[in-house]
């Protein structure tokens, strides 16, 4: 093994939390996975497989930061020449929930769309299948370096969430045009400020919270502005995401673009 992902979920994982349909790794499911000795590695394989550079999802199993690791030949997903490992580990994991994000937000060409924590591993793809599909961007970041990134993936408008007015100042650049989408991964105080940028009957994507809480919305807050809420957290949607991690036959096309 070459290269392993890890996430802002892993260091809670790591913490002892459980986050949703994952078990925290002192809980049975985790101890269950170990393999019991002796273990015969890569038995039952077809020959074709033999030597080729893949990457795969374990998903809740133990042992992805191994040298070697053990996985069911389903999850694994040939790498194309040109990709890096790097890449590959990125987009199995990282891609595959821009993917879940993207199909449940149907961004299109009249979209205006705000991403918060725009120069994170998710962010970063979400600005630039925005821009991909033709929509307006507005890349909520913290910091002048992150500024800089998001600048270089496309985002048309980019400002600082350290500031407590950012959302003002996204309004200000709009020129008083209403964001139709917003994609929160934030939360906490920073997340609320979105509702100040999104429009009547805007679609408010939650998919996170860096912040270490969410984003907090009352009934008012979505029936008084006519916004449709859509949380991808939760075991549907973390479901939904797993025809993303791919198979042998699953195209490379489909998977996100990584820069």
């Amino acid at each position: 093994m070459s290269a392993a992902g890890v996430h802002l979920i892993d260091t809670s994982l790591r913490a002892g939390h459980q986050i949703g349909p994952l078990p925290s790794p002192t809980s049975p499911p985790y101890r269950a996975e170990r393999l019991p000795a002796p273990s015969t590695l890569g038995r039952g394989a077809a020959p074709s497989w033999l030597g080729a550079r893949v990457v795969a999802r374990l998903g809740p199993a133990s042992g992805g930061y191994a040298t070697r690791a053990v996985c069911d030949v389903g999850r694994l997903r040939v790498i194309p020449d040109g990709a890096s490992d790097a890449v590959a580990v990125t987009m199995i994991g990282t891609g595959r929930t821009t993917m879940a994000i993207l199909d449940r937000a149907r961004i299109g060409a009249a979209d205006i769309v705000v991403v918060t924590a725009a120069a994170g591993g998710i962010g970063s793809l979400l600005v630039q299948a925005a821009r991909h599909a033709g929509a307006t961007v507005v890349a909520a970041v913290g910091g002048p370096v992150r500024v800089a990134h998001a600048r270089t993936r496309g985002a048309d408008i980019v400002v600082g969430y350290d500031e407590a007015s950012w959302a003002d100042t996204a309004r200000a650049e709009l020129d008083g045009r209403a964001v139709t989408v917003a994609l929160d991964g934030v939360g906490g105080d920073k997340g609320r400020q979105t509702l100040k940028v999104l429009g009547p009957g805007g679609r408010l994507l939650l998919y996170g919270w860096s912040s270490g809480s969410a984003t907090a919305l009352t009934s008012m807050d979505l029936f008084g502005r006519g916004i449709l809420r859509r949380p991808r957290s939760g075991l549907a949607p973390h479901k939904r995401r797993d025809r993303y991690a791919g198979s042998r036959s699953t195209p490379w096309r489909h998977w996100p673009r990584a820069r």
